[in-house]
């Protein structure tokens, strides 16, 4: 889970060093990312808590393979989630423009 965030925070550290003029879109860019990665982390784990709480216990076997579908799905939606917003932080650089002579290139 800490996956997501701290690659934004070091993607957005990385882009913020190479630009030479649009430091302020870098900053709003991660920020905005990270809030992003918050909300869907809370929707996603209050959805899974709420669908799983809702069933019935003692578990049929049908049951048991509607929550580990819900937990399948959860999973691939906030993967798929996390990998979007790394791209889009990624990205960034591109749309900073060329690196600044004197700066290495990673």
């Amino acid at each position: 889970m800490a996956g997501v965030p701290l690659s934004i925070l070091i993607l957005g550290i990385l882009n913020f060093v190479r630009s030479a003029t649009s430091h302020v879109t870098i900053v709003l860019q991660a920020l905005a990312s990270i809030l992003i990665w918050a909300l869907l982390t809370s929707v996603i784990v209050m959805i899974l808590i709420v669908v799983l709480s809702s069933l019935h216990y003692p578990l049929s076997a049908a049951d048991e393979f509607k929550s580990t579908g819900y937990l399948f799905v959860g999973c691939l939606l906030y993967a798929v989630g996390g990998a979007a917003l790394i791209y889009w932080t990624k990205r960034q650089k591109q749309l900073a423009g060329p690196v600044p002579e004197g700066t290495a290139a990673v």
